[in-house]
């Protein structure tokens, strides 16, 4: 408790600045700076490593520093996507006059964003949710595996993540000018991408969890109990390469509503009410907590797939069709 809270005491004050920064750098992907944008990421994460035994160790300040190193290195990202955004490569200057609220946008931007915000909120309320059960089952040392699930899923899913948002504007900028067959073919290059990678991902896992938790922690306790967990847990990783693009392709299509649907039916209809009724129905005790996570990500896939083919084929028609109506 006094770590965490030295930790967020000090972190919480960083927090406007890793916002902005979030946000901002959108607008320097959306006009085909992705290096810039890139540079925004390894800015702040480059200079945190540097930072953070600084900090830690030189300067006697332990959880504290690390926090202070985190809140330097995200207002040093924050200043750099301000200073492009500011300057005269940027396409979208910042200005003061377009800085007045309009309802109108304000509205789109936020039915488009209750997807990713409610997966990010839940993202918590699972976390709570897991930990819970996992400790009724397994105590301390299967919550500390827990925590190392969720970092190498989450770290593994960032590339995924990665290529859907990539693809956003692209998508985004050829539907606009009514060029189908682009739409078409950068949804299938991001579905390929990211499946590929999920299905390799996926197999590795499972093929040696305990490489994987080693990186975190190599106690024996912790790497007993957690291999058949990651094992399990992992199981239905291969999934989230096409889940993940079907989100990002509503959103590139302004259909928030229908990625936040799939965000809702996987984590709040399917995830945790799994997460409490697997246990009671199966005799695994802590492998049937984590088994609810493959068993919600498959589902909502499969139903994500049928309904985005039909979507796409509404939204999007084929070139043929187009060529044939002209």
């Amino acid at each position: 408790m006094p770590y965490a809270d030295d930790y967020i005491t000090t972190y919480i004050l960083g927090t406007v600045f890793v916002q902005l920064t979030v946000g901002m750098n959108y607008y320097i992907t959306t006009q085909g700076f992705a290096r810039t944008a890139m540079v925004t990421t390894l800015l702040g994460g480059v200079l945190n490593i540097v930072l953070d035994p600084l900090f830690i160790f030189a300067f006697g300040m332990g959880v504290r520093g690390a926090a202070l190193a985190t809140v330097i290195s995200q207002f040093a990202s924050f200043v750099w996507v301000l200073v492009f955004l500011f300057g005269k490569r940027t396409k979208l200057k910042i200005r003061r006059k377009n800085l007045k609220p309009s309802f109108s946008v304000l509205r789109e931007i936020m039915a488009l964003g209750s997807a990713p915000f409610f997966m990010s909120l839940s993202e918590g309320v699972l976390n709570i949710c897991f930990n819970n059960q996992v400790r009724n089952f397994g105590g301390d040392v299967a919550v500390g595996a827990m925590t190392i699930l969720f970092s190498i899923f989450q770290f593994l899913l960032l590339p995924v993540e990665g290529v859907a948002q990539g693809s956003q504007p692209i998508i985004s900028y050829n539907y606009g000018a009514k060029q189908f067959d682009r739409v078409r073919q950068t949804v299938r290059i991001a579905l390929i991408c990211n499946l590929a990678f999920t299905t390799v991902a996926t197999a590795i896992i499972v093929a040696v969890p305990g490489f994987f938790i080693r990186i975190f922690n190599s106690d024996m306790e912790l790497l007993a109990v957690g291999q058949p967990m990651l094992r399990v847990y992992a199981a239905g990783l291969f999934v989230h390469g096409a889940n993940s693009t079907f989100q990002q392709t509503y959103n590139s299509l302004g259909e928030g509503s229908r990625a936040f649907f799939f965000a809702f039916l996987r984590k709040i209809i399917l995830l945790i009410p799994l997460i409490y009724l697997l246990p009671a129905l199966l005799p695994w005790g802590v492998l049937a907590v984590v088994l609810a996570e493959p068993v919600s990500d498959i589902l909502t896939t499969l139903a994500n797939a049928i309904y985005f083919h039909r979507f796409l084929n509404k939204k999007v028609p084929e070139l043929n069709l187009q060529t044939n109506k002209r």
